[in-house]
């Protein structure tokens, strides 16, 4: 432990103790507390530059916004003060990946209505679609799950998104979303067969119907074993 609070406390600051672990729940905590027209957060380890405090309560003095933050990306990041795999890896790359789902479905859509955006999507643009929606849900089913986790675990406060699955989804209801996925996937599937066989094996469905299809029964199966995946963890109602 270091010496964090009694400094602060030597320099006239007023210091409590949260009565719960949790990230999060510590700065509801000292939040009820605090005192002023303004509420500064900041780490005590100086990973955040407190000389740019400034700088975030002139917009909020002026009137121009009822909140500000403040990004260390968009700055400077002083040397050790963020771990590399979570300054390069985790943040960046995992955000990029979240972002992937509505790209891809957005492509994927695009490319299967044959929409001219400059050009028309084909086959390759699909396929690609295809493959973003199933990383991009992968990558946002794998930050839920740490949401849970943290929730469950009071390590910090959640988001709305993380509450609202925490409180409303269950093994139960997240299975059968999946498995209608599925059977969405299988019974779109199922048809573009038997078109091709009574067709005398003669007409293949276009190569965009099968992406659909295949793209469906991948995310019904990932749905319905995260649903189990989620439930193992502690989320949804007992």
């Amino acid at each position: 432990m270091d010496r964090t609070a009694e400094i602060a406390s030597s320099k006239g600051a007023t210091v409590v103790t949260p009565d719960k672990r949790g990230y999060g729940y510590a700065y509801l905590y000292a939040f009820k507390y605090a005192k002023g027209k303004h509420i500064v957060i900041g780490d005590g380890d100086n990973t955040y530059d407190f000389s740019e405090i400034p700088k975030l309560l002139e917009p909020l003095e002026k009137g121009e916004a009822d909140i500000v933050m403040g990004s260390r990306f968009k700055g400077e990041i002083k040397k050790g003060a963020m771990p590399w795999l979570h300054r390069y890896i985790g943040n960046p790359v995992l955000t990029g990946f979240l972002n992937l789902f509505l790209f891809g479905l957005l492509v994927l859509l695009l490319s299967y209505f044959h929409v001219n955006v400059g050009f028309t999507p084909g086959i390759h643009s699909m396929i690609a679609g295809s493959l973003a929606v199933i990383v991009g849900y992968q990558i946002l089913c794998l930050g839920l799950f740490a949401g849970i986790y943290g929730r469950k675990h009071n390590l910090f406060e959640p988001g709305r998104l993380t509450e609202f699955i925490f409180e409303r989804v269950s093994l139960e209801r997240g299975a059968t979303v999946g498995l209608a996925i599925f059977l969405g996937g299988f019974a779109y599937s199922l048809h573009l067969v038997i078109n091709w066989m009574s067709s005398g094996y003669m007409e293949l469905p276009m190569s965009g119907q099968d992406m659909i299809g295949f793209t469906l029964l991948v995310i019904g199966l990932q749905t319905i074993f995260f649903s189990f995946f989620f439930s193992m963890i502690g989320g949804g109602k007992e």
